[in-house]
């Protein structure tokens, strides 16, 4: 019993006057309980900044990706509107050609027509004189 009683010592309740008496081991206890949860809360702490740090550096270097993306792009875009030009260009000017064509067939069409109807009509003369004869 005297052991236990050097281990106990008194103790000022905040809310009054009372004196209790509260083991040392237990306040010990407490003291130890608050270190390790300061010390979880200090290492929780740090590793969230750590956390931070790495979401933090990956963002900046998927921003960095997307910026080259779209020089790229850029650059691709420029190269497609230079080469649908020149295919715009081609596609007007063969337009232009083919629409030239068909008209010099047509008069080609036409003088042919008139060539052989015309010697269908020779012709035709010609028969109905052997006919009347």
């Amino acid at each position: 019993m005297a052991l236990q009683c050097r281990q106990l010592v008194q103790h000022v309740v905040p809310a009054g006057d009372a004196i209790g008496i509260v083991p040392r081991s237990i306040e010990a206890a407490e003291i130890v309980h608050d270190d390790e949860r300061e010390l979880k809360r200090q290492r929780r702490k740090q590793s969230n900044r750590e956390s931070a740090r790495r979401s933090r550096l990956r963002k900046q270097a998927e921003c960095e990706e997307l910026a080259q993306r779209v020089e790229v792009l850029k650059e691709e875009n420029s190269t497609l509107i230079s080469e649908m030009s020149h295919i715009k260009s081609e596609y007007e000017q063969l337009l232009f050609e083919n629409t030239s064509l068909k008209e010099r067939l047509g008069e080609t069409h036409r003088e042919h027509e008139e060539r052989h109807g015309q010697s269908l009509l020779d012709d035709g003369q010609q028969a109905g004189e052997t006919d009347n004869v």
